[in-house]
């Protein structure tokens, strides 16, 4: 796992596994995270720790950034990262282990 991503899991119950969540810092100022468990994705404008990234994941319409903003990314890239980062958020701990 790279330096500049993390794992959690929220402990909030989606599915029998929580909520697990992988994230990486793209830009300085720009998370991109996957929630394994629910199915999503998104670019957020925080700081790269847990607290951080769900703050701003419940208050998604403050402090979302859309992909086409972000200057040197293409939506293949987008579709890699995500396809990564899911992979990782489904080793973070399950609520059932």
């Amino acid at each position: 796992m790279e330096t500049n991503t993390i794992k959690f899991n929220s402990g909030r119950s989606y599915t029998e596994h929580g909520q697990r969540i992988a994230a990486r810092q793209i830009t300085p100022e720009i998370v991109y995270m996957v929630d394994a468990d629910r199915g999503v994705c998104y670019a957020l404008r925080c700081e790269l720790d847990q607290y951080n990234i769900m703050h701003c994941y419940d208050r998604a319409d403050e402090y979302r950034v859309y992909w086409h903003q972000l200057e040197g990314f293409t939506y293949d890239d987008e579709y890699k990262l995500r396809d990564e980062l899911t992979e990782v958020a489904l080793t973070a701990p399950s609520r059932r282990s």
